[in-house]
């Protein structure tokens, strides 16, 4: 009886943590196709598609906006991500747990502190130079790869770690160099991980607040900060349909990630429980 009683109250747990989480992503979708406003009780419910047919092109604009910044940086954050993660765990460098916390500080360093600091950093760059990074893509994109990467190295270090020696050394056996290695048989191995990052990283920059804060501008205006600012004049259905648009497009990357990768090896979870 303690067993069954103890599972009972796992899996009951295991449904308020889930519904702590999923009712407001749910309550947010729902309303999102109320004519009659958010106000469900009050107004009651009448199904359509009213607010996703109007919605204001500056969402959109910012979408694009948020999908172009979180690609970009994302791309650009792996080649860097990779090669730290390959110097964490397989090089001897002198100061090598320096560089570790290092190249992992992006993880608990409160980004609104990077924010400020890529803002003065633009602005000295700006000076030095001449060319302004505010108010651009490339600034927002340089900045969200300069902290997104930590989420590349993250990942791809819990990959080499799981990683089977014997897979370089068998090639290594069978006349393959260093480089061929590393290329044809390690970076393959560790897909999962190398694709894991790259999601991370996107989702992380496409989220952002706390950075894009400092260095957006009226062309390059992501879509979180278009939202807070809309919901700091008005709050109506406009704001649920734009969010459930960025749950949707959630869920289609999951499921492209499934169809690719596999979600479970995405996680290093063996295909099927025994």
């Amino acid at each position: 009886m303690s067993g069954r009683l103890y599972r009972g109250l796992l899996w009951a747990l295991l449904l308020l943590i889930v519904l702590f989480v999923c009712v407001p992503i749910v309550f947010v979708v729902v309303t999102s196709f109320n004519a009659k406003g958010i106000y469900l009780v009050r107004t009651g419910y009448q199904l359509s598609l009213h607010w996703y047919q109007s919605l204001p092109p500056a969402f959109l604009s910012s979408f694009k906006v948020s999908l172009i910044v979180a690609t970009a940086s994302a791309a650009i954050a792996l080649v860097p991500g990779i090669a730290a993660a390959f110097i964490i765990v397989r090089s001897e460098v002198p100061g090598k747990a320096i560089l570790t916390n290092l190249f992992l500080s992006p993880l608990i360093l409160p980004l609104i502190v990077l924010g400020v600091s890529y803002y003065r950093y633009f602005l000295i760059a700006f000076d030095a130079t001449g060319v302004s990074l505010l108010d651009s893509y490339w600034g927002l994109i340089l900045a969200h790869a300069g902290f997104t990467w930590a989420y590349v190295v993250r990942a791809v270090i819990a990959g080499l770690q799981h990683f089977d020696p014997h897979l370089e050394e068998a090639a290594a056996d069978l006349g393959a160099g260093r480089l061929y290695t590393t290329l044809r048989v390690t970076l393959p191995t560790i897909r999962p991980a190398i694709v894991a990052g790259a999601i991370f990283a996107f989702m992380i920059s496409f989220d952002d607040v706390p950075v894009s804060l400092f260095l957006y501008g009226t062309e390059t205006l992501p879509l979180p900060i278009q939202l807070m600012n809309y919901m700091s004049d008005t709050i109506d259905p406009y704001i649920t349909a734009m969010s459930s648009v960025t749950v949707f497009f959630s869920i289609a990357l999951m499921f492209i990630v499934e169809r690719t990768v596999g979600l479970r090896r995405l996680v290093g979870l063996p295909e099927r429980i025994t």
